[in-house]
């Protein structure tokens, strides 16, 4: 009997250590999924490939039917899309809309989740800022402003809120409280964090956290200058963008030219 027992206690220790391998090789290829979508952002920003968000939202698909409850999974699939959408691809009404729908509808979902999470306030308010128009302003544009101050007293360290509200604040006319000069302040604040929170690199490897804003951040201030004529201090952080990653497309080939071709003609002007 003793023997049964002492046999019956190995094979179930046994059985607990290939579950418990078992368990952490499943969670580890879990996070592999997290880290690779993540990147796959990353280096989709850089190139100017709106395939790569496709292809991160299908891995963080994979992650979230395996895993529901995977914060960091729903998260990079909202900001996945929000970078789709800011990509602007030219596609058919239909597509535009359910990609649309789809995003501030997971944008929506993660923020009932996690209610006071400044990152998850500043994707939806990246998200709804995209749906603004002629048409529906007077609806969306408040509930803008609204998740952006909400981000902000949620965590008013979080450089990605200001970088959103920058963007936003841009694009917002004068008379609206918009404007560069108002943008940039949002912009080097959003700068000024990062670089304090050791948040500069282009691809960030480290954490499957949220990391993004940098590059954002810095090509913001560089248009803020160029719109208001500023052209030299635009170019140094456009120059400042590529120094950390020489192979982000946008800045490389039409930011930072027009840029120079606008100060050489304004040289010239004179």
């Amino acid at each position: 009997m003793k023997t049964l027992f002492l046999s019956l206690r190995s094979t179930l220790v046994c059985g607990l250590v290939l579950f418990s391998q078992c368990l952490t090789a499943y969670s580890q290829e879990i996070n592999d999924l997290v880290f690779e979508g993540k990147n796959l952002i990353d280096v989709s920003v850089l190139k100017g490939d709106p395939s790569g968000y496709t292809k991160a939202i299908a891995l963080f698909e994979r992650v979230l039917a395996a895993e529901p409850a995977n914060t960091l999974a729903a998260y990079h699939r909202s900001y996945a899309e929000l970078r789709l959408l800011m990509h602007g691809v030219k596609q058919d009404e239909a597509t535009a809309k359910a990609q649309m729908s789809a995003a501030s509808e997971h944008a929506e979902a993660l923020l009932q989740q996690h209610p006071q999470w400044s990152d998850a306030m500043t994707l939806l308010a990246g998200v709804t800022m995209l749906r603004i128009d002629g048409m529906n302003a007077m609806t969306f544009a408040p509930k803008c402003t609204k998740l952006h101050e909400n981000a902000l007293i949620a965590d008013a360290n979080n450089p990605r809120a200001y970088v959103i509200r920058g963007m936003y604040t841009m694009n917002t006319p004068s008379f609206f409280g918009g404007g560069a000069d108002k943008a940039l302040l949002h912009f080097t604040q959003a700068i000024a964090l990062c670089e304090k929170q050791g948040m500069t690199a282009a691809v960030q490897v480290t954490t499957p956290k949220p990391t993004w804003g940098y590059l954002d951040a810095l090509i913001g201030a560089g248009r803020c200058h160029v719109k208001m004529e500023q052209y030299q201090q635009g170019i140094a952080y456009f120059k400042k963008a590529l120094a950390l990653a020489p192979e982000y497309a946008w800045v490389k080939q039409t930011l930072l030219p027009r840029a120079e071709q606008k100060m050489a003609a304004t040289a010239t002007a004179k």
